[in-house]
């Protein structure tokens, strides 16, 4: 399965979907998808169908490959060996990234300018400045913030991500998707003794 995985593959989403309500279909798919991505290369502007992509490298991405961030769907963040957070989006990834990668105040970014503050463990969300904290919770997002101290412990140059555009309009069944997939997954990280997925939802 998934033999030639490449950046944006839609048959990915396919399988997704047609097991969303099997979960041990779905336990088979990512334990085969996720093995295939552990073992991939990483995308570069030479590689543009490695499945994998370092953070820092998202930019370049998106404009090379604008057919993709421009679909909706699933998307995984890794870092090196370890998966860390599954995610669904209606609208397109481009908008969704504004988030993690594409804006001064990203996710990837805040952890990568405060990972010497944040790292500690006596430290984490409060390693932040008191502003920035107060600023997130005003807006109610300060779950980007933990997951940025998580991002940075366990290495912010290792962190990449993935997406399964869904290469389709959406409909109510990417949530069943996604809950799945986050439950398979999270058991999978913690039958391979990993940290479990920071996910808050679904677990």
């Amino acid at each position: 399965m998934f033999e030639n995985l490449g950046f944006g593959d839609d048959n990915v989403f396919l399988s997704l979907k047609e097991a969303m309500n099997d979960g041990k279909e779905m336990e088979r798919i990512y334990s085969s998808l996720i093995d295939k991505l552990l073992a991939s290369e990483y995308w570069s502007e030479d590689k543009t169908k490695a499945p994998r992509v370092k953070w820092y490298h998202g930019k370049t991405a998106r404009q090379i490959r604008r057919d993709v961030f421009n679909q909706s769907g699933i998307y995984l963040w890794g870092a090196g060996s370890v998966p860390r957070y599954i995610g669904k989006t209606e609208q397109t990834f481009k908008k969704r990234f504004s988030r993690y990668i594409f804006s001064e105040n990203s996710q990837c970014n805040l952890a990568k300018k405060y990972e010497k503050e944040i790292i500690p463990e006596d430290k984490g969300y409060n390693g932040f400045p008191l502003e920035l904290r107060e600023s997130f919770e005003a807006s109610n997002r300060s779950v980007r913030l933990r997951h940025a101290v998580d991002f940075a412990r366990h290495g912010i140059d290792n962190i990449w991500f993935t997406l399964f555009p869904a290469n389709e309009e959406v409909a109510d069944y990417i949530g069943t998707i996604e809950e799945t997939l986050i439950r398979v997954a999270n058991n999978w990280n913690i039958e391979k003794g990993l940290d479990p997925l920071v996910n808050e939802q679904h677990m």
